[in-house]
């Protein structure tokens, strides 16, 4: 009973171009021209090989999956394409374009972040819970779309561009002071970082630079003990300047071998004997 209703949900037909509309909100922001032309090329070869999802809207339909290949077989100006029609009710389109771009990995996580934005404000009225049902989306999975906004502007667009991936840009989003994330984002795009490595550098990071403190200007009530948060300060080992941060540069080196040559030369450097005393060495 339950495989009839499910074949009654939905029918295969030819309809004419014309007749269909683009999604209400279109998941990808751009498109990739030379994926677009392969798509083009690949069409124009052997046909469409897999169908649109459509739904209907009145007299005309509205695509829930294949929007790329619609605009595909506009350029080849085809009259009708196959659709596959799911009843209008049946399941929300955004579910359908979430999970049909997830699942074959056509979707930038950055797109989809940005999608999941639209939806939360233009159809969920701010409720995370209602994006997972209108979506069918687990929590944890649209949570994790909506930090992407909610994080470093820079970040997300790196991600957006391709140059690294969802979980290097996590882990970016998780440095606290917005002048080292740009000095680890800009390593982590011109190193190629994997995730490990920038959950290392935050590691290193907790300890790198020493605290200044700020001095109160008012004194506190008495019994009343208040800290100011701490001010951390990216320098350079060599001048000790902390302006140019962008153009600042990680490196990994041994502990020992820094005590052996890196201190010795640091301490040479600011003053003999004195400064490599200073820096640990013996």
């Amino acid at each position: 009973m339950r495989a009839q209703n499910q074949q009654k949900s939905f029918d295969a037909r030819l309809i004419d171009t014309g007749l269909i509309d683009e999604p209400d909100n279109a998941a990808r922001s751009t498109l990739d021209e030379t994926r677009l032309q392969d798509l083009i090329l690949s069409i124009q070869a052997v046909g469409l090989i897999e169908p649109l999802v459509v739904v209907p809207t009145g007299r005309r339909f509205r695509v829930l999956a294949g929007h790329r290949r619609l605009i595909a077989c506009r350029a080849l100006k085809l009259k009708q394409v196959p659709c596959i029609v799911r009843a209008p009710g049946e399941i929300s389109g955004e579910a359908v374009t979430v999970h049909e771009n997830a699942y074959r990995e056509d979707l930038n996580a950055a797109e989809e972040a940005r999608y999941f934005g639209q939806l939360l404000k233009s159809q969920c009225e701010g409720d995370v819970d209602k994006l997972c049902t209108l979506t069918r989306q687990t929590r944890n999975y649209v949570e994790s779309r909506l930090l992407l906004l909610a994080g470093d502007a820079r970040v997300l667009e790196a991600l957006a561009g391709n140059v690294i991936s969802m979980g290097v840009a996590q882990e970016l989003n998780r440095f606290q002071d917005g002048a080292r994330r740009l000095v680890y984002l800009d390593a982590a795009i011109q190193g190629g970082a994997t995730v490990r490595t920038v959950k290392d550098w935050r590691r290193m990071d907790d300890g790198l630079a020493p605290a200044f403190p700020v001095n109160l200007e008012d004194q506190p009530a008495a019994g009343v003990a208040i800290q100011r948060p701490v001010q951390l300060t990216l320098f350079c080992l060599i001048c000790e300047g902390t302006e140019d941060v962008h153009d600042m540069e990680l490196f990994y080196v041994h502990r020992y071998c820094r005590k052996a040559v890196l201190d010795r030369i640091l301490g040479n450097l600011k003053g003999g004997d004195d400064g490599v005393k200073q820096n640990g060495s013996t």
